[in-house]
């Protein structure tokens, strides 16, 4: 099948409209008023409905946002956050990108030609401006997490049974086994 036999021909004209967003389009699609913001329209769509309508295609179908501001690279973020739902990681070397980088959980800066202003928003530095070190670092970080999960399943099964007789002698259940 064909990708407009399998979404369908309205949902294939709508991912092509969507598949590349300019800053021409966002800087229409802002909300104006800062009481306003993304999170809110988020819990309540009904305030500005083709507002929300966009954000929602925007978050499902994009895959290139160009020509963007500082601010709508902010924007774009709390989009990905309240309207997708994801946990939002951003890279930027620049002063520009700096709003962004704070916006996001996680924000990633190029240690070599980035600006001290991106290191210093970013919770994450590129030491050598290389993405694939991201990828590297989160399968370390399961890696880990991992661990940490077996090695305490490990402590709970091996002590439990050991310090369970002794609580429940506080408690004053009987001893099962004892040397009379």
């Amino acid at each position: 099948l064909s990708d407009d036999e399998f979404f369908g021909g309205e949902e294939a004209a709508v991912r092509e409209q969507f598949c590349i967003v300019t800053g021409a389009t966002i800087e229409s699609q802002v909300p104006e008023v800062e009481a306003c913001d993304l999170a809110k329209l988020a819990l309540n769509p009904q305030v500005a409905p083709e507002l929300a309508l966009f954000w929602q295609q925007c978050v499902k179908y994009t895959r290139v946002f160009a020509r963007v501001s500082p601010m709508h690279k902010r924007t774009i973020v709390q989009a990905y956050q309240h309207f997708g739902g994801h946990i939002v990681a951003m890279t930027g070397d620049g002063v520009n990108d700096a709003p962004a980088l704070k916006e996001a959980e996680v924000g990633i800066a190029m240690g070599i030609r980035g600006t001290e202003v991106a290191k210093e928003a970013a919770d994450i530095v590129l030491l050598d401006d290389n993405l694939r070190s991201v990828v590297a670092g989160m399968e370390q970080g399961r890696l880990c997490s991992e661990n940490l999960r077996k090695s305490i399943l490990y402590t709970l099964c091996s002590k439990v049974p050991q310090a369970l007789p002794t609580f429940a002698q506080l408690l004053g259940v009987p001893s099962a086994l004892t040397a009379a």
